[in-house]
């Protein structure tokens, strides 16, 4: 059988083919275009991929993603398909980093999901920067026999979604990176700084490399909060004044600058070993850890703005 072409119809329908065809390929232009052009020219972070995050890890279906269940480990598998596909490799050729503790008579289990960034100086990439933000929650209660979802919108799928986006922010120019940068989705954080914990003592990644560590807490409230908090700031030297002179690039005002390290995040396990460790965050405007700590009622280009001051 000849295969059809365009001499096999009448006028008029290799008319409308032949302008079906040209349209057909200039869309596939277009497309093609439209993705080349958000490899080469997106430079900044973008809220609707932040959204997007936090829509998927704090949706009911994730059910407050509380350590130890199938929908944590769903939330592990998500974080590790956005790591992969916006470029944060796996650190030590693994993204897992399992680990168990004790909740009283019972053995719980977690898991850290570890990934880099890799610095382009020879000496220099062999030090790091932590960027980390925990992914757990607080699961879900029954109430009648229906369960009550506990979402964490806010805390702690913001700082999740954070650390997704510089991720792909830090991939995209790593050529510039002088150190290596750690990306790391904490678990266990709700349950009392278990992941994070575990990573230190574990000796996980070389800690003793570490120049500096940052723990991403609920920072989806910039507009309500009017400041982005950033305790710690000064255990970094002259962290005062790199901070605050970024921040005025970006438009933010910064409150609760010095020298504590915040002990009730995962800034915590890392602080009490000597390194500068510094949390931003936009405080406890969300419902904090109530079950309205929904997706729709985050500030997202808030968000996109902090996630630009950080990757800077």
């Amino acid at each position: 059988m000849q295969p059809l072409t365009l001499q096999h119809f009448q006028p008029q329908e290799r008319y409308y083919l032949s302008k079906m065809k040209k349209t057909i390929f200039i869309l596939l232009l277009a497309l093609t275009v439209s993705k080349v052009g958000i490899v080469l020219a997106q430079e900044s972070a973008s809220k609707e991929r932040l959204q997007q995050y936090v829509y998927t890890l704090a949706a009911d279906s994730m059910m407050g993603r509380g350590i130890n269940s199938p929908e944590s480990r769903m939330a592990a598998e998500y974080i590790i398909k956005q790591f992969e596909m916006v470029g944060v490799k796996p650190f030590g050729g693994y993204y897992l980093h399992p680990f168990t503790f004790s909740e009283g008579p019972i053995r719980a289990f977690g898991n850290n999901i570890i990934g880099v960034v890799e610095g382009s100086d020879p000496l220099l990439k062999n030090e790091y920067i932590v960027i980390g933000a925990h992914y757990d929650h607080l699961g879900y209660e029954l109430k009648d026999g229906k369960p009550i979802v506990y979402n964490g919108a806010d805390d702690n799928a913001s700082g999740v979604a954070t650390i997704i986006e510089m991720g792909q922010l830090l991939a995209m120019q790593k050529e510039t990176l002088k150190r290596s940068v750690i990306i790391i989705a904490f678990d266990g954080e709700e349950s009392g700084l278990k992941g994070s914990t575990q990573v230190v003592l574990d000796s996980i990644i070389p800690v003793k490399q570490v120049k500096l560590m940052v723990s991403v807490d609920m920072v989806g409230m910039l507009k309500a909060n009017e400041y982005l908090n950033l305790k710690g700031s000064a255990t970094l030297e002259d962290g005062n004044n790199i901070f605050e002179g970024l921040a005025a690039k970006h438009g933010i005002k910064l409150k609760h600058l010095g020298i504590t390290v915040e002990s009730r995040t995962d800034t915590n396990p890392f602080g009490a070993i000597g390194i500068p460790s510094i949390a931003p965050t936009t405080g406890t405007k969300s419902p904090y850890h109530e079950p309205e700590d929904d997706a729709n009622l985050l500030d997202y280009e808030g968000m996109a703005t902090i996630s630009d001051f950080l990757t800077d």
